[in-house]
């Protein structure tokens, strides 16, 4: 799994290269967990980014939108387990 990649495309609102990242995982085997946690993580950046000012709403709405995305992928697999 490309983590780097994972938080990068979701810390940069970047929604359609986030989605090929993870389904790219899904593909190597990695967990739809893990691939969660990753994405959890990089909000988690965005989030502290926010509260320092670095970023503004229009940010954290892209990645909140890439992130939404992303889950939905997700999410199939994660109701199995």
């Amino acid at each position: 799994m490309d983590e780097r990649g994972i938080k990068d495309s979701l810390i940069a609102g970047e929604q359609e290269r986030l989605c090929e990242l993870v389904r790219g995982a899904l593909e190597d085997g990695d967990s739809a967990k893990a691939i969660l946690d990753v994405m959890i993580e990089g909000m988690s950046v965005v989030g502290d980014r926010f509260q320092r000012k670095e970023i503004f709403i229009p940010e954290v709405l892209l990645s909140a939108r890439a992130m939404t995305s992303a889950t939905d992928i997700l999410k199939p697999i994660l109701a199995k387990s």
